[in-house]
């Protein structure tokens, strides 16, 4: 969303600038030319350098859009060195604070109180809800913008679709965290397999979660689906991959977009997924196939076979 923010702003002709705090990665080549990249290189929690070189840079600006709280933290601290001046805008997509069982990103009292002084975006209107209520913001400041993407088709680097018969090729997309319920899909697989469907799924994610990316590993292993899984680790750019597939599955526990359902729609690539997100609650009133209500698998399996696309 950063990206995507960005570039649509500077299409727009507004002067736009990025703050990574830490550093960059492979999503900046993504990044319009004309966007100002400015790397801080943050050493530590406390880094006055940092702090100030952000604090004049968020008052070169006449609005400094802050994407997700962990960055909010920060950018309180850079306040509290040096008055940042230009209004700041909070962008929050933590779905995890609507699902319970989980660990919640949290602010702490004398942040929330700053906050309220500021104003908030977040990405579906139960989040916006729920940070009215929560932080007690004033709901003027208060602002709902489900994500979005840019659908265009790279039609030079997508391969053209091309069916075999008798197996469904699947793809999850997902980071490894455990909020992502990545270990439902390979339960999934395993059930399509004993059930006598020939199934392969790749799965799209970066490892964020070590521990939890060994478990996924070692659940595959247990399954025996070895030879049925394949997990893709460094890949940024999944939209030239998707036409290789008959049916996405996404099942995470919590969700506010979610953004891959978007590209997975703006591909034609079909999907089943869990009911969980802004995206899913537009889906479902035309395509009621594409959502399921909960986690069991006779209802996931029997939305696959009825919207994939291979011969099964």
């Amino acid at each position: 969303m950063v990206v995507t923010t960005a570039n649509l702003f500077v299409n727009r002709g507004y002067d736009v600038g990025v703050v990574l705090i830490v550093g960059g990665g492979s999503l900046c080549n993504h990044l319009d030319s004309r966007v100002k990249l400015h790397v801080l290189n943050r050493r530590s929690r406390f880094d006055l350098r940092a702090l100030r070189s952000f604090s004049d840079l968020a008052n070169s600006y006449q609005i400094t859009h802050v994407h997700s709280k962990h960055n909010f933290r920060f950018v309180f601290v850079a306040n509290v060195v040096r008055n940042i001046k230009s209004p700041i805008v909070l962008h929050d997509h933590s779905a995890e604070v609507l699902t319970s069982g989980v660990q919640k990103t949290k602010l702490p009292f004398f942040i929330q109180f700053w906050l309220r002084g500021k104003f908030y975006i977040g990405v579906s209107e139960s989040l916006v809800e729920w940070a009215i209520q929560n932080f007690k913001l004033n709901e003027e400041r208060c602002f709902s913008l489900p994500n979005a993407i840019v659908c265009s088709q790279k039609t030079s680097e997508i391969e053209e679709y091309n069916p075999v018969d008798g197996i469904i090729r699947l793809i999850l997309v997902s980071n490894f965290r455990r909020i992502k319920n990545i270990e439902f899909g390979l339960k999934l697989v395993r059930e399509l397999l004993n059930r006598g469907l020939v199934v392969n799924l790749d799965i799209y994610g970066h490892i964020l979660d070590k521990a939890y990316y060994s478990e996924i590993v070692d659940l595959a292993r247990q399954l025996n689906l070895i030879n049925n899984i394949k997990i893709n680790t460094n890949e940024t750019d999944i939209s030239v991959h998707l036409n290789k597939y008959d049916l996405a599955i996404h099942c995470s526990k919590a969700e506010t977009g979610p953004l891959v359902l978007l590209e997975y729609l703006c591909a034609g690539l079909p999907f089943v997924s869990i009911d969980r997100g802004e995206v899913t609650s537009v889906v479902v009133k035309q395509f009621s196939e594409m959502v399921v209500r909960d986690y069991q698998l006779d209802q996931w399996c029997s939305a696959i076979s009825q919207i994939g696309r291979a011969h099964v």
